[in-house]
């Protein structure tokens, strides 16, 4: 049952604050306190806490469900584990080491003779750089592209909007057709009226 405050709560309130008066404030929050205090509380509906208990009794805890074997399988095919990417890339470290480590050791001595070690050290940060430069290019792009390609797949993979597509695509190809042809047309004077 709401409590109802004291009549002069609200007045006591209202001239407080209209006052502007520092020492008015205290006055101010107690009318204020008063007023919230009469208003009835909220109460969930009877019987919300069984129903809530009784939706968490029926969901079983991750920890005590089985997994099943197949989205053990398919959870085990999504990433390779650790020691297999390990290893190839120790594999790749060791032929760029086979094919490279000779040619260069067979090279070093004649630069190192001639001084330019200088201009070696610059020439591989240089091929490091602009390939490393290449990669996050090719990277970006890859992933820009991959985006694009999750967002139209599922969308074209209905009939509707397949068909929807090829038709904005055609209509696209011979409105640049008509344009192409628009631009390319003959420009001569002979096709002005005379002044």
């Amino acid at each position: 049952m709401p409590r109802t405050p004291p009549p002069d709560a609200l007045s006591r309130w209202l001239a407080a604050e209209l006052s502007g008066l520092p020492e008015a404030e205290s006055a101010a929050d107690a009318a204020l306190a008063e007023l919230l205090g009469a208003q009835p509380l909220p109460a969930p509906p009877a019987g919300f806490a069984d129903r809530v208990l009784a939706r968490i009794e029926a969901v079983p805890a991750p920890w005590t469900a089985a997994v099943p074997a197949a989205t053990r399988r398919r959870e085990a095919r999504r990433a390779p584990p650790v020691h297999w990417t390990v290893g190839v890339a120790a594999a790749a470290l060791a032929l760029a080491g086979v094919l490279w480590l000779p040619a260069l050791l067979r090279a070093l001595p004649a630069l190192v003779s001639a001084g330019s070690i200088a201009w070696l050290l610059q020439a591989v940060i240089g091929v490091i750089r602009s390939a490393s430069e290449l990669a996050a290019g090719l990277v970006s792009v890859g992933n820009t592209v991959l985006l694009l390609v999750r967002a139209v797949a599922k969308p074209l993979a209905t009939l509707p909007m397949a068909a929807l597509a090829l038709t904005a695509l055609l209509v696209s190809v011979v409105a640049l057709r008509l344009l192409y042809a628009l631009i390319q047309r003959d420009r001569r004077w002979v096709y002005a009226d005379p002044i």
